[in-house]
């Protein structure tokens, strides 16, 4: 059987400028002076949660309670006005017979939001995120569970 695993943001959704924009103020308010440029560069395909930690020990100082959820409101409000598909994946994903499935490094509500905003939640009957594993992209551990699962 083949079973095509898609990513989310940047791949089937235009979520990065989006993002990087929001953790670019972030880091910058927190002390880690960032662009959306640099962010776009070097935090990619990391969890937020990784990036919080890093720029705790970077700044030497324990983060504010709740910065992680002020982000998300940020950028889910965001979604909700500007969030487009990728131009042509919807036509790609209806052409597409084989069975498929959505990989993210995003959390299942971030994924969930992304998919119904741009129309696209229609083409995976199952998402996984990196919340479901031990060890997020670039170990493949994410990959195996999908595939695994997926049968």
């Amino acid at each position: 059987m083949t079973l095509l695993i898609f990513d989310c943001d940047g791949v089937l959704v235009d979520s990065e400028p989006i993002a990087n924009d929001i953790l670019s103020e972030t880091l910058t308010a927190l002390g880690r002076p960032m662009t959306a440029e640099e962010c776009m560069r070097t935090q990619v395909g990391r969890s937020l949660a990784d990036i919080l930690r890093e720029t705790s020990a970077l700044v030497g100082r324990a983060l504010p309670d709740g910065i992680g959820a002020a982000m998300n409101e940020r950028l889910f409000a965001r979604f909700r006005q500007e969030l487009r598909a990728i131009d042509g994946v919807a036509a790609t994903l209806e052409a597409l017979p084989q069975p498929r499935c959505l990989a993210s490094s995003s959390r299942p509500e971030r994924i969930d939001l992304a998919l119904s905003v741009t129309g696209l939640a229609s083409y995976f009957e199952r998402r996984f995120s990196a919340t479901q594993v031990a060890r997020g992209k670039p170990a493949p551990d994410l990959f195996l569970l999908a595939a695994r699962e997926m049968g």
